[in-house]
C-alpha cells in the first residue's frame, strides 16, 4: 500500500467540525445503578467529577 501524498496535502488547512448534545440518560443510569436519589440532570447541568467516563470510552 501507498500513500499519495499529493492527495493528503489537499487536506491541508480544512476543517470538520461536529455538534452534539450529550445525553443524560448515561447520568441517570449511573445514579439508579448506585441507588443514588439525584435529580435527573437538566440540559445544561455539569457533569460530576469523572463523569466523562461515561461518555468518552
Amino acid at each position: 500500500m501507498t500513500l499519495d501524498i499529493a492527495h493528503l496535502h489537499t487536506w491541508i488547512g480544512k476543517k470538520e467540525t461536529h455538534h452534539d448534545i450529550a445525553a443524560a440518560w448515561p447520568m441517570a443510569a449511573l445514579a439508579a445503578t448506585l441507588d443514588h436519589r439525584d435529580p435527573y440532570p437538566q440540559p445544561g447541568d455539569p457533569i460530576p467529577q469523572s463523569g466523562h467516563w461515561l461518555y468518552f470510552l
